[in-house]
């Protein structure tokens, strides 16, 4: 099927973007190596690459400080990350051991409150036994010793 005119060049452009795919290429890199593959194609090939060029060898020098500062920038952001996973970190452990005081303070609670109530029980129980010894009636005895 012939394709138009105007489609050509579309279709030129998905064949070089098909050689100079490479796998796990960032996207910002495989744009650069577009511009480059464009810019050689639109000059006539590689043999017609002018290198005296100012503008060229300006860009071609601030290269290597524009990819400097982007693996620099890049570092910042991982330590940023480290440092903010260490602070989740940090904040789940604290909540962690607010639950854990909070259910100690709890337990306190509960012990203190059943050893109040085991005290009662046993002093009641003394209670009827005492009673149950002076009236010698058995069933304060029993009810004594139930508790």
């Amino acid at each position: 099927m012939p394709l138009s005119h105007g489609q050509v060049t579309v279709e030129c452009g998905f064949s070089v973007n098909k050689e100079i795919e490479v796998e796990n290429m960032a996207g910002s890199t495989f744009a650069a190596k577009k511009m480059v593959c464009d810019n050689v194609h639109s000059v006539g090939g590689i043999d017609h690459v002018d290198v005296g060029n100012k503008q060229l060898l300006l860009y071609c020098a601030s290269a290597r400080h524009k990819y400097s500062s982007y693996l620099e920038d890049q570092k910042k952001h991982r330590s940023k990350v480290v440092a903010g996973g260490k602070r989740k970190a940090l904040s789940d452990e604290v909540d962690e051991l607010k639950v854990k005081r909070r259910t100690l303070q709890t337990a306190v609670v509960l012990s203190a409150s059943l050893q109040t109530d085991a005290e009662a029980l046993s002093a009641s129980a003394d209670d009827f036994a005492d009673q149950a010894e002076k009236l010698q009636k058995l069933p304060l005895l029993a009810k004594a010793n139930g508790m």
